[in-house]
């Protein structure tokens, strides 16, 4: 097998006399993965998309570790459509839980430090306040269920691991909820929005930030990841049209039966960041920043 990697700098490479720590990133096609590639210029990078590198697949993934050798194991890579997840249990199962188990077994025999990204739908939603790093998890959708797998099959194989949950990400690249909000708004004179979903949004560039101060330290363990506040996704939504200046749009307020997903979402799945080593921004202030900056 070929090893296909875009790695920033070269192996062993050096910064200002100080070798430089080698991180390998899956699932680089995905709106996590691809800007983590780009912001992590102080490491030598090697990022993977699944045409890459088949996290399924065992062996291409011990090849690729044998031939990197690397220090940190960023695994972005999984099955994140919630809805199709209940259709294709089987795919889900095996990209979010065999291909974790197989990036952890690679991490095991070449010690690599895994931080592993989960997810908010490890928690059923019947909590009134956020979630916290030591809350027990209960997923109630498949979703939910095989990244708490991959969360134990971390735990269970690994001692140096960073397992970080985070929640409603959204970022330049990809498909996310903000550009959605957007595209819709191109076209529709009204929108409906659930507003009994409470959770936290994400900046992935904030996200980022919180990765990278995860391999400076070394207190392994759960995280979580998101910016700071709760709203619900009409909230969020709304804030996403007045930002863009949109005043035509109407938001129609809607609950989570009237829209009739195929999966189930937890009602409240705010995460509360009890361990966090960076302070991430407020969620406005963070959302401002995007439509600042990131949204063309």
């Amino acid at each position: 097998m070929m090893i296909q990697c875009l790695a920033i700098l070269h192996p062993n490479s050096t910064y200002r006399g100080y070798l430089m720590k080698k991180v390998l990133i899956t699932g680089a096609g995905g709106q996590l993965g691809s800007t983590l590639a780009v912001q992590s210029v102080l490491y030598d990078v090697f990022s993977f998309n699944k045409k890459q590198l088949n996290v399924v697949n065992k062996q291409e993934v011990f090849q690729v570790f044998k031939a990197i050798k690397p220090h940190f194991v960023i695994h972005t890579a999984a099955y994140t459509n919630v809805d199709e997840s209940e259709v294709n249990k089987r795919i889900a199962f095996e990209v979010n839980c065999d291909g974790t188990e197989n990036i952890a077994l690679a991490c095991k025999k070449w010690d690599s430090v895994m931080i592993y990204m989960s997810t908010d739908y490890v928690f059923d939603g019947k909590k009134k306040e956020p979630y916290t790093e030591e809350d027990v998890p209960n997923p109630v959708n498949w979703y939910g269920l095989t990244k708490l797998i991959g969360e134990e099959t971390v735990k269970v194989l690994l001692d140096k691991y960073f397992i970080l949950r985070t929640s409603w990400l959204y970022g330049p690249s990809g498909k996310n909820f903000v550009k959605t909000i957007l595209e819709m708004a191109e076209t529709s004179l009204e929108i409906k929005v659930v507003n009994d979903q409470m959770g936290c949004p994400t900046y992935v560039k904030d996200l980022c930030k919180v990765i990278f101060q995860l391999i400076e330290v070394n207190g392994y363990g759960i995280y979580h990841a998101s910016n700071v506040g709760v709203c619900s996704w009409y909230d969020f939504a709304n804030s996403i049209l007045k930002m863009s200046g949109n005043k035509e749009t109407f938001l129609l307020p809607i609950s989570s039966e009237e829209l009739n997903r195929l999966a189930i979402r937890p009602h409240n799945s705010a995460l509360q960041n009890t361990k966090s080593v960076y302070t991430m921004p407020e969620w406005k202030e963070a959302l401002e920043d995007f439509m600042k900056t990131d949204h063309e």
